[in-house]
């Protein structure tokens, strides 16, 4: 990545992982990314434009995103306290392919403050 890297998010951005063929993964508290409507997480292609076939609509905000070696990746989300409890959970596990058609969630509880 460049040293003037900007995804233009109209929000945070948290996290951030390049995949194999160079596009961005972008987690964060946003509601947009290059002025069009993208939740806590987007994905750029690798000149940096938003990728428009991609729209996973994250619940929370987004803290970290991690690629797996199965081509596959998760983010790391903070729920809002519900009953006096916040949780942190990774999310995700969705394959990386071009279109969000048949993507899968699991969420996986990583700890509960």
């Amino acid at each position: 990545m460049e040293a003037g890297f900007n995804p233009d998010a109209n929000g945070n951005v948290y996290g951030l992982a390049v995949q194999a063929d160079g596009r961005i993964l972008v987690g964060g508290s946003f509601t947009s990314v290059g002025g069009m409507e993208r939740t806590n997480l987007a994905r750029l292609n690798a000149d940096g434009t938003l990728d428009t076939g991609f729209n996973a609509n994250a619940d929370d905000p987004v803290y970290s995103v991690a690629l797996q070696a199965d081509a596959r990746f998760c983010w790391e989300a903070v729920s809002p306290a519900w009953a006096g409890r916040r949780e942190t959970a990774w999310r995700g596990l969705m394959p990386t392919a071009r279109s969000t058609q048949g993507l899968t969630r699991m969420r996986t509880l990583v700890s509960i403050a």
